[in-house]
């Protein structure tokens, strides 16, 4: 049985979402591709920026698993159209 204090500790841990799903993805989309773009422009490499980044903004919005598989795919598209 977890303590009072366990789960209030693991409900601080937890991101909440302030976005709907939709809005969610949007910004989720948006704040990727300027981070993944001010990487570059500051010399960065794509294969050094991309994990890091993805993660770094999963942690600041929450997305489902089928919505975090579709933006994966579509901003890997992207980037290979993207000029580095």
């Amino acid at each position: 049985m977890q303590s009072l204090f366990a789960k209030e500790i693991l409900a601080a841990r937890k991101p909440k979402s302030r976005f709907t799903e939709s809005e969610a993805r949007d910004q989720f989309r948006a704040r990727f591709k300027h981070a993944l773009s001010g990487c570059l422009q500051k010399g960065f490499l794509l294969e050094e920026c991309f994990g890091v980044i993805w993660e770094e903004t999963l942690e600041e919005i929450c997305l489902s698993e089928k919505a975090q598989s579709t933006l994966y795919a579509e901003l890997l598209d992207w980037v290979k159209t993207h000029p580095t």
